[in-house]
């Protein structure tokens, strides 16, 4: 493990050549829901939680969610796209 680095929970993060969520720090898992982070980058959907203020409509623009829009489900997690 990369004991230099921690995850955003505090717990370390795993080598550099492991994909991993800055939240938690643990590996991702194809099937794993997922979404991007405008700062941090691939995080699990799971370690976002339902706040709404955590969210925007677009990550290009960083306009926040309206009203009526959902909170983004994320999608699945593929290694072969970051391999």
């Amino acid at each position: 493990m990369s004991h230099n680095r921690l995850s955003m929970s505090g717990r370390p993060m795993p080598d550099d050549d492991v994909h991993a969520c800055f939240i938690c720090g643990e590996p991702f898992v194809d099937g794993q829901m997922v979404i991007v982070d405008v700062t941090e980058g691939l995080c699990h959907r799971a370690c976002c939680g339902e706040d709404r203020e955590s969210y925007v409509r677009d990550i290009d623009t960083c306009e926040p969610l309206g009203r009526d829009d959902p909170i983004p489900a994320g999608d699945p997690y593929r290694s072969e796209d970051f391999a």
